[in-house]
């Protein structure tokens, strides 16, 4: 890992945002702390309490970190889970901040778990029946493929986000969308690398290597693992 990769998962970012509660339905002051290593959010009442539990954890591996059209300070986090933040920063630029550190750190862990699912997954090689043309085709194909899912995920992406965020109609912000738009996210990044990984194979490598296709959903031990640091809280 290069020095700047190093610089970044060293940096903890810590802080105080403002977080939506359900239980007062307000804006509540809450510290949070950002671990790129970790690939975690997680939030305590105040700075006093970071020794204790937190009061509430979030894996940001394939999260979706939107600004809002609100107000220049409001953005959420929303993991692949389904669990959202709602929080505000106390101005435009520390809400740049925080969401540029968290785009990248949900960035680095979707890009390291899809590395290790395809070193640790089993491998099957054989001597290719395709000459060098067919295999051109063939990645030719797959890229065609790949940019129409990209122009759909684009579309889909657009359309949310040009609904209204207020109002009591279908909004921007409604966690059935949210959802949608980080699976998509999720799924375009699992695509694009593996496509990258087919791709670099296939030009170091005398025969072709065949991968099964990966589930998209981390294993069972995986998730259980994640899903056990979870603190369901909404205060």
């Amino acid at each position: 890992m290069d020095s700047v990769g190093a610089d970044f998962l060293a940096h903890i970012q810590e802080g105080q945002l403002y977080k939506y509660t359900n239980v007062v339905k307000g804006w509540q002051h809450r510290w949070f702390i950002l671990d790129p290593r970790e690939g975690t959010l997680s939030y305590y009442l105040s700075e006093n309490d970071t020794k204790l539990q937190p009061r509430g954890y979030i894996s940001l591996e394939s999260a979706v970190i939107s600004p809002s059209d609100e107000d220049s300070n409001t953005f959420s986090v929303n993991s692949w889970t389904g669990e959202c933040y709602k929080l505000r920063a106390t101005d435009a630029r520390a809400r740049q901040d925080w969401v540029n550190r968290l785009r990248a750190t949900a960035e680095y862990h979707s890009q390291k778990n899809i590395q290790a699912s395809l070193r640790d997954y089993p491998r099957m090689s054989y001597v290719s029946d395709f000459c060098p043309s067919g295999v051109k085709k063939s990645f030719a194909d797959a890229r065609q493929h790949l940019s129409q899912a990209e122009n759909s995920y684009i579309d889909i992406v657009r359309v949310i986000e040009k609904l209204p965020s207020q109002g009591t109609r279908l909004k921007c912000t409604d966690p059935d969308l949210l959802i949608i738009k980080a699976t998509s996210q999720s799924m375009m990044c699992a695509l694009e690398n593996c496509y990258k990984i087919l791709q670099h194979s296939s030009i170091e490598q005398p025969i072709v290597r065949t991968y099964s296709f990966l589930n998209s959903k981390p294993s069972s031990s995986s998730t259980h693992s994640k899903r056990k640091h979870y603190t369901h809280s909404s205060t």
